[in-house]
């Protein structure tokens, strides 16, 4: 069996990822189910969602609904308390430097957006998806491999905006001090990382074990993660985004 929490596991949030699993972990084996003793942080993520003994897991809106959704069973969609947001929805923050606090989004276009991966939903689609509701497409991108990776790049220079998810934009302002950048504006709100499970095992229970940990945690722990509750946000909420074209990678 395996579990993890891979997508905000910070080394700043290891230890109440820890103990939020040991919750989740126990009330598993309360409710009759097996669960592994720790989360496993060694596996790569696509191996972790796609293991037929995964008991749970967290990804993105986007793999789940294009690759993931036929193999998985969705158990639930934990809320950060997004302020503006639906619960269990989140959004984007378009950052740029300081420098270029004055600027408007649509004068990026021609200039160099930072995405983590192209199959992100905060970090690409919602970036795509807002040139286009705007009438522009970013015409030069480079690929990081990581929200934080972007961050830096947007940072140092080497890129001049990057989408990033709420809650890693929030733990970057928490931890890293991000000295000489600018939140310029916001995405519209779309379903937020989802819990899943292999289809072997019983959701509902699971979802319900997800829950009981969460009204156990310490308040410490709550504020740590950010965590307010689980939503049940129905499959066809992430179903109904699809995958934009990739885009033309710079090379860097």
């Amino acid at each position: 069996m395996i579990a993890s929490l891979p997508m905000y596991d910070r080394p700043e949030l290891a230890a109440a990822h820890d103990r939020y699993w040991a919750h989740i972990r126990d009330a598993i084996h309360d409710l009759g189910g097996s669960a592994p003793q720790t989360l496993d942080r060694a596996a790569r993520v696509w191996d972790t969602w796609r293991a037929s003994d995964l008991v749970l897991s967290q990804t993105c809106g986007l793999p789940f609904a294009t690759e993931l959704e036929g193999d998985v069973a969705l158990v639930g969609t934990p809320d950060y308390g997004h302020q503006g947001d639906p619960p269990g929805f989140y959004h984007s923050v378009i950052i740029v430097r300081s420098e270029d606090r004055k600027l408007g989004v649509t004068d990026f276009a021609n200039r160099i957006l930072a995405i983590n991966e192209p199959g992100s939903q905060s970090g690409w689609a919602a970036a795509h998806d807002f040139g286009t509701t705007h009438g522009f497409a970013f015409q030069k991108v480079v690929e990081t491999g990581a929200h934080t990776a972007s961050v830096k790049a947007v940072q140092s220079g080497r890129a001049d905006t990057a989408f990033i998810d709420a809650m890693t934009w929030r733990l970057v302002t928490r931890f890293d001090a991000p000295i000489g950048l600018h939140a310029l504006a916001r995405t519209p709100a779309t379903p937020s990382l989802p819990y899943i499970t292999a289809k072997s095992h019983n959701a509902g229970k699971i979802a319900k074990a997800v829950r009981r940990a969460i009204d156990q945690l310490s308040a410490d722990d709550k504020n740590m993660l950010r965590l307010t509750a689980l939503v049940d946000i129905p499959k066809s909420k992430y179903l109904a985004y699809t995958a934009p074209e990739a885009p033309n990678l710079l090379r860097v």
